[in-house]
């Protein structure tokens, strides 16, 4: 009996991490120079499935120890960038802030202190930093509704629009984005159970295209308006946010640490379908616990081409959520250092802020 092995290695589909998952395809043929023994006694049977076993446990723990180049290595800093990424003014779009966890003023001055010239995009929405801020601040609604509605009511009323904290809430979203006061709708978690403790309950499953979410579109589409959408990586998230934007054509679909378990390849499927989708890369780096697109030695190679490739559909976020806010500027710093540095010069100024000026109606 000769026995071939072949193993045929993807980037991961879970993460893109390049070094928390392995996605490995495996395919053992097995050719006889006879013909093939059937296998009468069952310890006979046991034993050759011992063997494939054994194979491919030795395979697999292989691969574990060679981590692949398709799966993106740390990129260096490019010389010529190095300098502009530390000075260049950043858009935050993706700028937690709660008035009752930090007074505005404190978060005015680390704003200040790491050149962020216009932040939000994401709850909570606060008045008192748009009082600060003014025409700066990308002021997103939604956030605050939707975890109020899970928390009292679970999934089922994350769908029902007859829900009383939503029938309140459109009434008052409608005219704000009529009045400019708001621009659009985040942070929406559609699907985050994968990013955090199944058990957790802030964590949740709907389909992006729920009557609740619908509604935001609708709104966001009368008001070319934006909704920021967290929406984990599975089988339908792809196709949904295509759906969703092609649906809806003069709004604009933020997606959230350019999808949470994605890969580039999903973000390359996503903005070839639709014109009106962009993404963000917060949430990302190493502090978060999630180096899947900024690692400790730089940007992932397969998520900066992307990046490269497509200059106009990415934006800079910080997303100090989650007891982080203390270490915005150091995340600020991580991002300016870490990944703008590897960015051609011109795509570093997209990124950083003109794709937030462009698509927001941004003061420069």
């Amino acid at each position: 009996m000769r026995l071939k092995f072949f193993l045929a290695q993807k980037s991961c589909k879970i993460c893109d991490c390049g070094s928390l998952h392995l996605d490995v395809t495996q395919h053992i043929e097995l050719q006889f120079k006879t013909k093939p023994k059937r296998y009468t006694h069952s310890h006979e049977a046991i034993s050759m499935k011992k063997l494939f076993l054994s194979l491919s446990s030795l395979a697999l723990a292989t691969l574990s120890f060679a981590q692949p180049a398709m799966w993106g290595t740390p990129v260096a800093p490019r010389p010529e960038s190095v300098a502009l990424a530390q000075s260049v003014p950043i858009a935050d779009v993706h700028m937690h802030f709660n008035v009752n966890r930090q007074p505005v003023g404190q978060m005015l001055q680390r704003m200040q202190e790491g050149n962020i010239r216009w932040g939000g995009g994401v709850g909570d929405y606060t008045g008192e930093m748009q009082a600060a801020l003014g025409e700066r601040y990308i002021a997103a609604i939604g956030q605050t509704e939707f975890t109020k509605v899970l928390m009292s009511s679970g999934e089922k009323g994350l769908q029902n629009l007859e829900h009383p904290v939503f029938v309140e809430f459109f009434k008052e979203a409608e005219a704000m984005m009529a009045s400019g006061k708001a621009r659009g709708f985040g942070e929406i978690h559609i699907d985050n159970k994968t990013t955090t403790n199944f058990n957790d309950p802030f964590g949740r499953s709907i389909p992006l295209e729920s009557p609740v979410v619908q509604r935001m579109y609708e709104i966001a589409n009368e008001h070319k308006g934006f909704v920021q959408i967290h929406y984990d990586k599975s089988f339908r998230t792809v196709d949904q946010i295509i759906t969703m934007a092609q649906r809806y054509p003069k709004s604009l679909t933020i997606v959230s640490h350019c999808m949470p378990k994605g890969t580039p390849d999903d973000m390359r499927k996503i903005f070839s379908a639709a014109p009106n989708v962009i993404c963000e890369i917060s949430g990302a780096t190493h502090i978060h616990g999630i180096p899947r697109i900024v690692t400790p030695s730089g940007i992932n190679s397969r998520w900066l081409q992307m990046i490269e490739d497509y200059p106009d559909r990415v934006m800079m976020g910080t997303d100090p959520c989650c007891g982080l806010m203390g270490r915005y500027n150091e995340i600020v710093q991580v991002m300016r250092s870490q990944a703008l540095s590897a960015m051609k010069p011109e795509t570093l100024e997209k990124v950083a802020y003109k794709n937030a000026l462009r698509v927001f109606g941004l003061p420069n």
